[in-house]
């Protein structure tokens, strides 16, 4: 329970550093940082690609006897899940920076958040699935 807190907050814990330190920048003087919960969109997004990592590597599977040394056994539906986090680490990273681009638009689009809140969510999908396996 501890662990599912501590990992899915993380988006939590980045939004609330990076407002901080946007907080600390308005102040200065000379300067107009905007603070905007449409500019977090890409931090969100980057919580989500972390999410689909571990998703990447393969659970251990006990090897058969008499199996050679160098022999690796990887569960059927664990490769297809790993497969399918690959495409998606991809598909979510071009995400990511689309977001990013939409962040500095001249009002920021508010589509770079629901990118950084589907990304995310992927994320979340990702570490229950291979729970499951």
């Amino acid at each position: 329970m501890l662990k599912r807190f501590l990992l899915y907050g993380m988006p939590i814990y980045l939004l609330v550093a990076e407002f901080g330190v946007r907080s600390a920048l308005s102040y200065m003087p000379g300067r107009t940082e905007e603070i905007s919960i449409v500019l977090t969109g890409p931090t969100i997004a980057v919580g989500g690609l972390s999410l689909i990592l571990p998703a990447l590597s393969p659970k251990p599977v006990p090897l058969p006897t008499g199996a050679p040394a160098n022999t690796i056994a990887i569960n059927k539906s664990d490769q297809q899940l790993i497969e399918l986090a690959i495409i998606s680490v991809f598909i979510l990273f071009l995400a990511w920076v689309f977001s990013i681009y939409l962040t500095h638009a001249n009002p920021p689009n508010t589509w770079a958040l629901v990118i950084g809140l589907v990304t995310y969510i992927i994320g979340i999908v990702f570490t229950e699935a291979k729970e499951q396996v």
